[in-house]
């Protein structure tokens, strides 16, 4: 702003009225005329149209002929000229200073200001223009005043009555620290407080670098006008919205139920997270020890079988190479081979074969003639089952060694083992044995939860606990251990697999022989059910927990709850307008001190209940609403358009004196009660009852849109419903002659009016003040002499006229007042009024007029006419008659210009 705030405009509101300064005071008497000329310029371009001059005693104007010359020369550039002494606006009468502003926010209102000073004047008017800011804009804080009107960022001590004054007109404002404490230098103005910027306003201490000083600084000197009138425009204290606060709904989830809720999920994840990580880590555990017993197992099962292997390899090599040998005689050969196969019952038969093509051929065989005969079985059997497996067994001609699972066929498990077997001439040979494995098979049967089993290189079965499988000559090639085990390169190895939807763990143990191999195998479902079975005892001791928990949380909540409730119950209480809470603190704890404040609080409300129920008896409900909302500006006042209402009975004193106290009181209370709420439903405020008179405000405290026509349409009202009540008085033959013909008068006006609080500090009553306002009281005591309801002012008749019916009546001087007022009768809603009326009060206004330019035989006629249209005497009509008749017989003198001063109220 570069110091030069008289060039700076502030708006305020949507209608953009300014307040503009300008400190040229000390030279405004010298070059009047050719500053006066470039002035109005300025100021009509900025809608300028009232001057405040600030003047101390040693101004030069200060001077009877100066002070005339500026007046007389500013009057014709605006619309009011005014000087403020110096002394008013020295914040040292907060009073003065706030009745002051109020006067210039009602001129900012009605169009611009410019505030004329001198130089030396600066940091008073700008101290003083601060408080016109805080005043109006009540968001807009100290500081920012200071700053937007001088641009500093830095405080002077003389800024302190700026604070002092946002307090006094805003109570509830808490001054800054610094303030409090006084802190700051009065050295030559140089020395500062320390800025609010670097202080919150609860007094809280805190740091700001220099660098975001300036950039504040540079941030306000750059802001745009819209930016400052948001800001001035923005509220952030606005009552809540009743219905809002009335909208709430209470939870479903009472503390009770919270309560639990949280100790039983506090338990639940608790003893879950035990229960989940004790599994797991004895999961783990398990599938370690798993995967070593299997191996483990495998290993011994494959060393045992690899044994028993090699020993039927060597017997099956040692007799391939005896019978190759010449015995002394056939029986001694038979004798040998019998003695073989009781020796080892295992071998079935055993034989040297040759190749034939990609099968096998016998050159020669040994049979267990036992087994054949249990068995039923002959040699060609085998015959055939040599050719059958011929394929598999031709293998051995390469030098390997092969089992092969011959059981199909058989009744009992049997296996084939093929060596190749070299002769004396050279030719290539195998040895072709089967054995029953009764003996393998002892060392695969079911050991605790684990299955083994001896698997071929082909994927066979050659070996299982259940015999079936091995009966039925089962392939598992395709199960994935089986797999591992056939094409892992390792002698060893675990792996977890499904098959079927169960999940395994596996182990295989190669023997090294024949491409077999030894594989255990256990179910996981089998192998953790001791985990799941701990799993779910571990669960089932939450469950129990978990409820004695929620028991004994059940019954402790209840404890903390029904206090609690009771205290709810109490606010519902209160809620609905019982103050007379009856409960005791069942506990001394925090609920027991809550419960005893609670009491405390409840008479509290209860006494303050009553006062406001006796205010609400005394003053109008809208005002009592509105000083709870904001007291303090009640107490202030302010100055704005009202309509102000005035009714009075008609000989009232006649009728108190033929009625008993009991009956004046009745009827009373019965006419003021039917006005009153009719004033009500209009959105007037009752100012107060002087006897029988009623004294109404439209438009104060609150706005009333339109307040003219909403005090015409409850005049009206009135009128129709004393008729109402004068039907019904003499219908039930009520109270006395002269109350059931009464009649009432009612006076309103329209213009500015002081209004609020008015009185002294401890005693004040809301009410209305100005010119306005007497001149409706008089308004509504002329009406006995015209003979009307309802007479209301030139200015309630504009606002009106378009909906309302009036009739012009006169123009007069009321008592205490030299500027003459037109006056209007108010007949009714246009829409409604009867033709000849509205002829009558036509033919009425007519003869008005002749009556003000003297034509008074005219003005007689059209007055008879208009009488006589009416059907009914007219007061009015003979008294401008009267009027006539006087100035026919006595002419007024040439000065006359039409206006009866009326000599009484």
């Amino acid at each position: 702003m570069k110091n030069q705030a008289y060039k700076q405009f502030i708006s305020f509101g949507k209608s953009h009225h300014k307040l503009m300064f300008d400190s040229s005071l000390d030279s405004f008497h010298a070059e009047f005329d050719n500053q006066i000329v470039e002035k109005k310029r300025v100021w009509e371009e900025n809608g300028i149209s009232s001057v405040i001059l600030v003047s101390s005693v040693n101004d030069e104007i200060s001077g009877s002929d100066k002070n005339d010359l500026l007046l007389n020369n500013l009057k014709p550039v605006v619309n009011s000229v005014e000087i403020i002494p110096e002394a008013k606006i020295s914040f040292s009468d907060f009073d003065s200073v706030v009745r002051c502003i109020s006067d210039i926010s009602a001129k900012i209102k009605d169009g611009g200001v410019v505030i004329i000073f001198r130089q030396q004047q600066r940091d008073l008017v700008y101290g003083f223009a601060s408080g016109l800011l805080l005043y109006i804009k009540r968001d807009f804080l100290p500081e920012q005043a200071i700053q937007f009107l001088t641009g500093r960022d830095t405080y002077l001590e003389t800024d302190s009555p700026i604070y002092l004054f946002e307090k006094a007109i805003h109570p509830e404002y808490q001054l800054p620290e610094f303030i409090n404490e006084k802190k700051g230098s009065k050295n030559a103005g140089s020395e500062t407080f320390q800025s609010p910027e670097d202080k919150t306003h609860s007094g809280v201490k805190s740091s700001e670098s220099t660098d975001k000083k300036k950039e504040s600084k540079k941030s306000i000197k750059n802001s745009e006008e819209t930016e400052m009138e948001s800001a001035l425009t923005s509220k952030s204290d606005k009552p809540l919205d009743p219905a809002v606060l009335h909208a709430f709904k209470a939870s479903r989830w009472t503390i009770q139920v919270k309560l639990m809720s949280i100790i039983s999920l506090i338990i639940i994840f608790s003893l879950s997270s035990i229960i989940f990580l004790a599994t797991l880590f004895f999961k783990n555990d398990n599938e370690l020890r798993i995967a070593e017993s299997n191996l483990a197992l495998s290993e011994v099962i494959a060393s045992q079988v690899r044994t028993d292997l090699t020993a039927i390899t060597e017997k099956m090599v040692l007799m391939a190479t005896t019978i190759k040998q010449e015995f002394r005689s056939s029986d001694q050969k038979k004798q040998f081979i019998d003695l073989f196969f009781r020796n080892d019952k295992n071998f079935i038969s055993l034989g040297i074969y040759s190749e034939k093509g990609d099968s096998i051929t016998a050159n020669e065989t040994l049979y267990n003639d036992e087994f054949l005969k249990e068995n039923q079985l002959t040699e060609k059997d085998f015959d055939s089952l040599a050719e059958l497996h011929g394929k598999k067994f031709a293998k051995s001609f390469t030098g390997a060694a092969v089992v092969h699972n011959s059981s199909p066929g058989f009744k009992i498990p049997v296996i084939g083992i093929s060596l190749p077997f070299s002769t004396e001439e050279g030719k290539k040979s195998i040895i072709l044995a089967y054995i029953k494995i009764d003996k393998v098979l002892s060392a695969f049967q079911k050991k605790g939860i684990t299955d083994t089993m001896l698997i071929n290189e082909e994927g066979n079965v050659v070996a299982h606990p259940d015999s079936k499988i091995v009966l039925s000559g089962s392939n598992l090639i395709d199960l994935p251990i089986v797999k591992k085990m056939l094409t892992d390169s390792q002698d060893n190895g675990n792996q977890r697999y499904e098959d079927k939807g169960v999940y395994y763990r596996g182990s295989f143990k190669k023997l090294g022989f024949a491409g077999a191999g030894v594989i255990a195998t256990v179910s996981e479902d089998v192998a953790f059910a001791a985990v799941y079975q701990i799993q779910r005892r571990n669960l089932y001791i939450m469950m129990i927990v978990l409820s004695f928990a929620i028991l004994i949380v059940f019954f402790y909540a209840k404890s903390l709850t029904n206090p609690v409730l009771t205290l709810l119950g109490a606010t519902k209480q209160i809620e609905s307008g019982d103050f007379g809470v009856q409960i005791t603190p069942t506990t001394r704890d925090e609920i027991g001190v809550l419960t005893n404040s609670f009491i405390e609080m409840g008479k509290g409300l209860e006494e303050k209940e009553k006062v406001k129920s006796i205010l609400g008896g005394m003053i109008d409900p809208t005002v009592v609403k509105e000083a709870m909302i904001d007291l303090a500006a009640l107490k202030r006042g302010s100055e704005k358009e009202i309509t102000a209402f005035f009714s009075d009975v008609a000989g009232f004193s006649t009728i108190s004196e033929q009625l008993s106290s009991v009956d004046l009181a009745a009827l009373l209370n019965e006419y003021l009660g039917s006005m009153t709420v009719i004033l009500k439903t209009h959105d007037g405020v009752l100012d107060k009852y002087i006897g029988d008179a009623i004294v109404g405000i439209f438009n104060a405290p609150v706005e009333v849109k339109n307040h003219p026509l909403a005090a015409a349409k409850a005049s009206l009202e009135m009128i129709a419903k004393l008729q109402e009540l004068r039907e019904y008085w003499v219908a039930n033959n009520l109270y006395c002659k002269d109350a059931q013909e009464m009649d009432v008068r009612i006076g309103l006006n329209t213009g500015p009016a002081k209004v609020g609080f008015m009185g002294t500090e401890k005693l004040a009553s809301y009410t209305m003040m100005g010119d306005t306002v007497n001149l409706a009281a008089r308004l509504e005591a002329a009406g006995k002499d015209y003979g009307v309801n309802i007479l209301i002012s030139e200015m309630t008749n504009k606002m009106v006229s378009e909906e309302m019916f009036t009739r012009e009546l006169d123009l007069v001087r009321v008592k205490g007042k030299n500027e003459p007022v037109r006056l209007y009768e108010l007949i009714g809603i246009r829409s409604e009024v009867p033709l000849n009326i509205v002829e009558s009060a036509e033919l009425y206004e007519q003869a008005l007029n002749h009556y003000l330019k003297r034509e008074w035989d005219q003005a007689i006629e059209k007055l008879n006419r208009a009488e006589k249209i009416k059907g009914k005497k007219d007061k009015a009509i003979h008294m401008l008659i009267d009027r006539c008749e006087d100035y026919k017989s006595s002419p007024p003198d040439a000065t006359w210009d039409g206006v009866f001063t009326r000599t009484h109220k």
